[in-house]
């Protein structure tokens, strides 16, 4: 049995873990699985997840329906097709930052290509990695096999582009005529 204290502190850290359910619109949106995680990867599926870009309460919800949906297809992929899904399932995790913490996502985007399941993570800068997943953010990043910049001003994005990219010399031949 927990002393008066600890047991307190646990009442009081769950409640505060569950505040966000006591909105009524929250309850009713997770009272039934109405998704249908299982229809992915097996049949043609575009899925829009949008969250609120001002306003990161309800951004959990996202972030254990990703969890959900990789080990859903995983599984499904094992399980059912040998290792490989039907139809390919690409996941664009754009504001990747803004949603939360996905659990053991360095492992996952290691191990779901091989599935045909892929994730392109979308953020403003590779800081944003680093604060989210700590020591994990480079195992993430060295399983991303592609790059976009888009274009930005963070420092270690800039001096990480610059050493990745590394010197080249390009000869031009312009001519005009007059």
């Amino acid at each position: 049995m927990a002393s008066g204290k600890t047991a307190k502190s646990i009442l009081i850290s769950c409640g505060a873990r569950l505040a966000p359910f006591d909105v009524a619109e929250l309850r009713d949106l997770t009272k039934a699985d109405e998704l249908d995680l299982e229809s992915i990867g097996t049949e043609k599926t575009a899925l829009f997840v949008i969250i609120s870009d001002t306003d990161d309460t309800f951004n959990f919800i996202v972030s254990i329906m990703y969890s959900q949906l990789f080990n859903v297809l995983c599984e499904t992929a094992d399980d059912v097709y040998n290792g490989k899904l039907p139809v390919p399932v690409r996941v664009l995790c754009d504001e990747f930052a803004n949603i939360g913490q996905i659990p053991k996502f360095e492992k996952l985007i290691a191990t779901i290509r091989s599935r045909q399941i892929s994730a392109s993570i979308i953020l403003q800068s590779k800081s944003q990695l680093k604060a989210l997943y700590k020591d994990n953010a480079q195992t993430i990043e060295g399983n991303c096999d592609t790059m976009l910049f888009l274009g930005g001003n963070e420092e270690s994005t800039l001096k990480d582009l610059n050493t990745l990219l590394g010197k080249e010399t390009i000869d031009l031949c312009n001519t005009s005529d007059t």
